[in-house]
């Protein structure tokens, strides 16, 4: 642990200071001096890193020379705007030294249980497929051409797993996949400062969105104990909506202001994290137009400069990778080149992502051939209680509060224009309908299904603070700030439980280095004068030496001599790709049909 927290230390200052350049930045583009959040601030600092490495990994490895470059750069952002450094930081120790000791003490308890649960040995499935490795391959070797050719999950080219594998410290001989254990307290903190504003008498739709979000944290604390975006991306799109919800309370929807430029910064980042969040990028485009009907072009050029900057690394890692311009979106053929991964392979695995999201335990062809009502029950009948009830939940409320919000802004109860709610929902909407027609696992779409509930809950919350307004400010907002870690800590109950029984089982284990990965067992495959290594107990390679993959797949060879010059595959066969990618799941979908599925019930 106490390895991961000096990690921590030197992931903020960077984030800090790149955080602080960009800010800076976007406050020359909009002509306007705004205040952020610490938190803000390093999301910025983040996404400006994770684009700065994706370009780096094109050319180098990503280990001590990309660490000193950034060092560099970082340096200079210290030595050019020093003044303006110590201002800002001088701002953000002041709200500090004013924070109450509640504060303190929460703070405290969320950087204990990140460090605990960063600290803790995962066993989450898909970082023993494919998110060590990918980390890995970028620690080793610039970007591969067909990579994706060996294992096609390594073409799933998420810009977070290249931040990882810049502060995995694999040049210091370490291990550290910890980055999700700071994130968590990045997120804490702008929910907190939400929280404050509240007892402070600030009642807003924006600062009790912040609170809410720390809601569903529980459902998400299993993916701090690995570099998953799956913890990432909703806490990242919940941000990106409290900025949009913050500008319609300051009336500046149709200003792109520092909060226009930072929802499009931390959109465009959050699609680069994972293309499920690609429904978010709604809003900064809805903030375009808006622009442009009103006559304001001199933002396009800058929006459209940005984006490109964010995304070129992006879009070039995955044509390297797979050929593909944005993989899986194996339509989007636009390179002829010899490294492709072959269109049927991946018009396969995007099949079956899409028929195992559906229904886990059945042939993915049989899955795919079912009509929307044929396979909505099975999917139904598939969750967990908790969520068959979020779901029922969420779809009274997709019809319920269009409805609500309405009524609200005819009778005088919002203030702001009902397009930029109508924006805010469609955006929302949008998400649900993407993951729903997409990809249905409960774990891709909860960026869009939860947020309608604590968009409800924080409406209610607003409305009941200003009807009680004087009894919330004056008799409870003390004692409040004394019960606080109490009733934050309610959300982090189980999974400091979890962690706190695995020390006690190990004790002394830890204090300084992160625990080790599983054991597993590996067999050397060679066909076509290439050697992998497979594991034999499950698909799972973890930190396994390059390159390793769940099988060898026909046809699949060296480009070169050597695995710089990276792979590609002579003649595809599908049939067989199939047939060894669930050998290696362990999964019979075939006997699990007979089971669950009659084809001619109705």
């Amino acid at each position: 642990m106490l390895l991961i927290l000096l990690a921590w230390l030197y992931i903020l200052i960077l984030s800090y200071l790149y955080g602080h350049a960009l800010l800076g930045f976007f406050r020359y583009v909009s002509q306007e001096k705004s205040d952020v959040h610490f938190s803000i601030h390093l999301l910025a600092g983040l996404a400006l890193l994770a684009t700065f490495t994706s370009y780096l990994s094109l050319f180098i490895s990503i280990g001590l020379l990309a660490n000193l470059l950034l060092l560099g750069g970082a340096g200079i952002i210290l030595l050019v705007d020093w003044r303006a450094l110590r201002t800002s930081l001088g701002t953000y120790l002041q709200e500090i030294r004013q924070a109450p000791p509640a504060f303190y003490l929460f703070t405290a308890l969320v950087v204990f249980i990140g460090l605990m649960l960063s600290a803790v040995p995962d066993t989450k499935y898909d970082e023993g497929l494919y998110y060590i490795q990918t980390i890995k391959w970028m620690e080793q070797y610039p970007a591969i051409t067909g990579l994706g050719n060996l294992h096609a999950k390594l073409s799933f080219n998420s810009a977070w797993h290249t931040l990882s594998a810049l502060f995995t410290f694999s040049f210091l001989g370490l291990s550290l996949y910890d980055l999700n254990g700071l994130f968590l307290l990045i997120i804490s903190l702008y929910a907190l400062g939400g929280l404050r504003k509240i007892l402070s008498g600030k009642f807003s739709f924006s600062n009790f969105f912040r609170l809410v979000t720390l809601i569903p944290l529980h459902l998400l604390m299993e993916n701090v104990l690995s570099p998953s975006p799956d913890f990432v991306i909703p806490f990242l799109i919940w941000t990106i909506l409290a900025l949009f919800i913050t500008k319609l309370e300051l009336r500046r929807l149709y200003q792109f202001d520092v909060n226009s430029l930072l929802i499009l910064l931390l959109s465009v980042f959050a699609v680069t994290v994972k293309l499920s969040a690609a429904p978010i990028l709604l809003l900064p485009l809805s903030l375009l137009v808006l622009q442009l009907v009103r006559g304001g072009k001199l933002m396009l050029p800058w929006s459209l400069l940005i984006v490109l900057f964010l995304t070129l690394p992006w879009f070039t890692r995955n044509v390297i990778s797979s050929g593909y311009l944005v993989y899986p979106l194996y339509q989007l053929d636009l390179f002829a080149v010899d490294w492709k991964i072959p269109r049927e392979l991946v018009a396969l695995e995007v099949l079956e992502t899409r028929s195992f999201a559906k229904i886990r335990q059945m042939r993915f062809e049989e899955v795919d051939k079912l009509s929307l009502h044929q396979w909505l029950p099975y999917w139904f009948s598939q969750l967990q209680p908790s969520e068959q009830g979020a779901a029922l939940l969420n779809l009274l409320i997709a019809f319920c509060l269009p409805l609500y919000l309405y009524l609200s802004y005819y009778r005088g109860r919002l203030s702001q224009p009902v397009l930029g709610y109508g924006l805010l929902m469609l955006t929302v909407y949008g998400g649900i309908l993407f993951w729903f027609f997409s990809a249905p696992h409960f774990r891709y779409g909860i960026s869009f299904t939860l947020v309608l509930s604590l968009l409800c809950l924080s409406q209610v919350l607003l409305q009941l603070s200003r009807r009680y307004q004087l009894d919330l400010r004056f008799r409870l907002a003390q004692r409040t700030y004394r019960i606080l870690p109490l009733l934050m800590l309610f959300f982090l109950v189980k999974p400091a439980y979890d962690a706190m029984r695995y020390y006690f089982k190990h004790p002394g284990y830890f204090l300084v280095t992160p625990g080790g990965l599983p054991e597993y067992t590996l067999q050397v495959v060679e066909q076509n004068e290439l050697s992998v290594y497979v594991p034999e107990a499950s698909a799972q390679c973890w930190d396994a030496p390059l390159p390793c993959a769940p099988f060898f797949v026909d046809g699949l060879q060296l480009r070169t001599e050597s695995l710089r010059g990276g792979f590609r595959i002579d003649r595809a066969n599908p049939d067989a790709y199939s047939s060894k990618r669930l050998e290696s799941m362990r999964i019979n979908g075939h006997d699990y049909n007979k089971l669950i599925y009659k084809p001619n019930a109705r």
